[in-house]
């Protein structure tokens, strides 16, 4: 008889307490990053991300979800490339996602072999 009080009086505090919590708000904004291996695996995929942003852009947009910034990471290239490396996205760190589309197209290299 005791353990069914107890659940009932923990089922009504975590309700109580429940109701009392304020609400998280949703993101109204995103920053996205795209971390990209610049091996020579990964040809014919740096134009997909391109592509795929602009479609990731537009269902962020269709959830309220706007003004979103991308930025770009690559690793794994030639040894100038090698370590993790910023690309610029629309002349800084973070751009809109037609800068990032511009960016995985004109700036990602595929000369690497380390993964």
């Amino acid at each position: 008889m005791h353990i069914n009080t107890l659940k009932k009086t923990v089922i009504a505090g975590a309700a109580l307490l429940l109701s009392l919590a304020t609400p998280l708000q949703a993101a109204t904004t995103a920053d996205v990053l795209f971390v990209v291996d610049e091996s020579g695996s990964m040809s014919g995929e740096h134009s997909w991300i391109g592509s795929m942003v602009t479609a990731l852009d537009s269902a962020l947009g269709a959830a309220g979800v706007n003004n979103n910034q991308y930025g770009l990471v690559g690793f794994g290239g030639s040894s100038s490339h090698l370590p993790g490396h910023g690309h610029t996205v629309g002349g800084g760190q973070f751009g809109t996602a037609a800068e990032l589309a511009f960016a995985t197209d004109n700036s990602l290299v595929l000369n690497g072999g380390t993964e």
